[in-house]
C-alpha cells in the first residue's frame, strides 16, 4: 500500500521507512508471556514476603528474650512484672508503668491503645534498648476504620507474655488462678526453659494487656473456650519466644480455632476446641508449653 503524501511503501510488520516493527499478534504474544510468568512468580514472592516477615518476627522475640534474661540478672533473678488488664489501667492512669509493658490495645481510638509512655517508660524497656519497634510483629499491619480516619499508622504492640510467668502485682504475687500450676517469679525457677514459651504474637481481636491467658486451667483446657487467642500472621503459624532466649515458628493445624480471620471486632471469647478436631492438637501444645503442675 502507497502513502499518497511520501511515497513510502507499508507492509505488515514494517514501519515507515522500511524499519522492521511489532505486529498486533506478536506484541499480545509477549504480553500473555508476561502475565504467565507474573502469575508464577507472585506466589513465590508472596512466601518470600512471610518469610522474612517470620525472620524479623523472630528477631523481635529474641530481642525482647534477651532483655527479658538480663533483666532477672540485674534484678535479682526476679522476672519482670507482667500484671493483667485491672492492675496495667491502675499504672496507665498513676503513670507508675511498672509491668512490662502498660497498654491496653483494642480497636478504639483510645489513648490506652497508643500510650507509648507505657512501653517507654516500663523499666522493662531499657533492656531493648528502648527499642519500641520490637514490640510490634512486621506481619501486624491491622487497623479498625475509626483508626485509620484519625490517621494511625499502627497499633503499637503485637507480643503477650505467658500469663504463668512474672509477678501479676506491684506486690511481687504470682496470679492467683490455677493453683495447681506453676507460676515462675524467678528465671532460676524454671527447670526446662527452652520448653516454656515467654512471649508470642497475640490475635489482634484478642489482644488487650501484655498478659496472655487462653485457659482458666490447664487441668481441664480442653472443655473450656479461648480466653485469649494466639495469632496466626504467618502462613498459619505463630511466633513464640522462650525461656531459654531462643525463638520459633509454631504451625497451627485447626482452621476454626486457632487459625482465624482477623474482625476488626473484639473477641468475645466463644471459640470452642470441639469445633475442629484439630483444635484440641493445638490447645494441647499451648498447654503444655505454658506451665507445668505444682
Amino acid at each position: 500500500m502507497k502513502n499518497a503524501s511520501s511515497g513510502n511503501t507499508f507492509y505488515a510488520g514494517v514501519s515507515q521507512g522500511g524499519q522492521k516493527a511489532f505486529t498486533l499478534i506478536e506484541l499480545l504474544v509477549v504480553i500473555a508471556i508476561i502475565a504467565i510468568l507474573a502469575g508464577m512468580l507472585l506466589p513465590t514472592l508472596a512466601k518470600a514476603k512471610v518469610r522474612a516477615q517470620a525472620l524479623d518476627c523472630m528477631s523481635n522475640g529474641r530481642q525482647l528474650m534477651l532483655g527479658w534474661v538480663q533483666y532477672t540478672v540485674d534484678h535479682n533473678d526476679n522476672i519482670v512484672n507482667n500484671f493483667p488488664q485491672p492492675a496495667v489501667l491502675v499504672e496507665i492512669n498513676n503513670k507508675t508503668y511498672r509491668s512490662w509493658v502498660n497498654d491496653v490495645m483494642d480497636w478504639s481510638t483510645s489513648s490506652y491503645v497508643t500510650n507509648l509512655d507505657g512501653i517507654r517508660l516500663a523499666p522493662f524497656n531499657a533492656y531493648v534498648g528502648g527499642n519500641i519497634a520490637v514490640y510490634k510483629c512486621p506481619a501486624d499491619h491491622y487497623l479498625s476504620a475509626p483508626q485509620r480516619f484519625v490517621h494511625w499508622a499502627a497499633r503499637p504492640r503485637s507480643y503477650s507474655m505467658n500469663c504463668y510467668v512474672g509477678p501479676a502485682d506491684p506486690s511481687g504475687n504470682a496470679a492467683t488462678f490455677d493453683q495447681n500450676y506453676r507460676k515462675f517469679l524467678k528465671s532460676g525457677s524454671i527447670l526446662h526453659p527452652s520448653y516454656l514459651f515467654v512471649t508470642l504474637d497475640e490475635h489482634p481481636d484478642s489482644i488487650n494487656d501484655g498478659y496472655f491467658q487462653p485457659f482458666s486451667t490447664l487441668a481441664n483446657y480442653q472443655n473450656e473456650r479461648w480466653y485469649d487467642l494466639p495469632a496466626s500472621y504467618h502462613d498459619g503459624a505463630c511466633g513464640f519466644s522462650f525461656a531459654d532466649g531462643h525463638s520459633e515458628i509454631h504451625k497451627w493445624k485447626s482452621t476454626k480455632a486457632t487459625i482465624l480471620p482477623v474482625t476488626l471486632t473484639k473477641y468475645n471469647g466463644t471459640i470452642l476446641f470441639s469445633s475442629d478436631p484439630n483444635a484440641e492438637i493445638d490447645a494441647t501444645w499451648l498447654a503444655q508449653h505454658l506451665s507445668w503442675p505444682n
